[in-house]
C-alpha cells in the first residue's frame, strides 16, 4: 500500500488541489493542510472520495430554494470553503458513508485526527448524522455581514445577488477560535 488517494470527480488530486479549494484565511488552510498531511501520513492505501468542499452563495440560495431545510446562503461553512464532505475507502474496498454508522468513522480515527487538528465533525450533529462532513468552526452571523459587507449585496436570497459573493475570499482569521 501507498499514500492515500485524493480523488474529486473521478480524478485524484493534491493536497494543494484540494486547499486550493478553500478558504484563504491561515487557520482553515493551517487546520486542513494538517489534517490532509496527517491523513496522507496514517492512512496508507485508503482513499478519500471528496465530495464537495466550496459550495457558492448562489447555489446555497438555490439549494434553500428547491428545500426549505437546507441552510441558507451564507449559513453554510461550504459557503466560505471552511468545509468538506468526503467518503473514506478503506484498504479492503469498505466505504465509509455520510449516514455512518458513526462507529465505522470513530473507529479508524479519522475524527480524532480531525478534532486534534481544530476540525469539527458533522456526526456530532444532534439533528442528523453527517458523517462525512468535516469544518473549520466559525460565527457565521458575523461571516454573512463581512461578506454582504465586502461584495455590496443586500440580499443573500436572490440567487443572482448571491452569486456575487466569493466566500472563499472573506476572511475568517478573527472568527476562528
Amino acid at each position: 500500500t501507498g499514500p492515500v488517494i485524493f480523488s474529486q470527480s473521478g480524478r485524484s488530486i493534491t493536497i494543494e488541489d484540494l486547499l486550493s479549494q478553500l478558504n484563504a484565511s491561515s487557520k482553515v488552510q493551517d487546520r486542513f493542510r494538517n489534517f490532509f498531511t496527517e491523513i496522507n501520513t496514517n492512512y496508507p492505501g485508503h482513499k478519500l472520495l471528496i465530495n464537495s468542499t466550496y459550495r457558492s452563495f448562489g447555489k446555497q440560495a438555490q439549494l434553500k430554494r428547491n428545500n426549505s431545510k437546507n441552510a441558507s446562503a451564507g449559513k453554510s461553512v461550504h459557503n466560505y470553503g471552511a468545509g468538506i464532505d468526503f467518503n473514506l475507502v478503506t484498504p479492503s474496498g469498505k466505504v465509509l458513508k455520510k449516514a455512518g454508522p458513526k462507529g465505522n468513522w470513530v473507529g479508524v480515527g479519522i475524527t480524532d485526527l480531525a478534532t486534534k487538528n481544530g476540525l469539527k465533525w458533522g456526526g456530532n450533529f444532534s439533528n442528523y448524522v453527517d458523517c462525512i462532513h468535516f469544518y473549520v468552526d466559525f460565527n457565521r452571523t458575523s461571516a454573512l455581514e463581512r461578506a454582504k459587507s465586502q461584495y455590496k449585496v443586500t440580499n443573500v436570497n436572490d440567487p443572482k445577488q448571491a452569486e456575487k459573493i466569493d466566500g472563499r475570499k472573506v476572511n475568517l482569521n478573527d472568527l476562528i477560535a
